[in-house]
């Protein structure tokens, strides 16, 4: 079931709790904002159609991997927790610089729009 479909499905069945009078009518428009931030909520796992365990709740997708994949990485944790505790800074830098280069990309991109958009239309 796409992310879409599920929220549709989260949506319908809050809005008819609302109209049974099961949840109050002003907790309705909060709980679709939590929806709609797949981080806000908890980190919880599916089984998707072919067999890999899906985590929601960690990035905009879901990670997916086979179980065995799954059982190596939870018992790398501590090696995985002390990479990331050394090299903290190391992914901050590059997070940053990541980040610059995608404004200025998105910048250049709005810049070429604009361009377009002045330029005479050629039929």
């Amino acid at each position: 079931m796409s992310r879409s479909s599920i929220f549709a499905r989260e949506v319908g069945e809050l809005l008819g709790k609302a109209a049974d009078k099961t949840i109050p009518a002003g907790s309705v428009v909060p709980a679709i904002q939590k929806l709609r931030d797949p981080l806000a909520g908890p980190v919880r796992c599916e089984v998707t159609q072919k067999g890999l365990v899906a985590v929601y709740g960690v990035s905009k997708i879901p990670i997916c991997l086979p179980p065995g994949m799954w059982q190596k990485l939870m018992a790398a944790q501590g090696d995985v927790a002390a990479f990331v505790a050394t090299h903290v800074d190391e992914i901050a830098e590059r997070a940053h610089a990541e980040a610059q280069r995608k404004a200025e990309a998105d910048a250049r991109h709005e810049r070429t729009k604009a361009r377009l958009a002045d330029s005479p239309q050629v039929d």
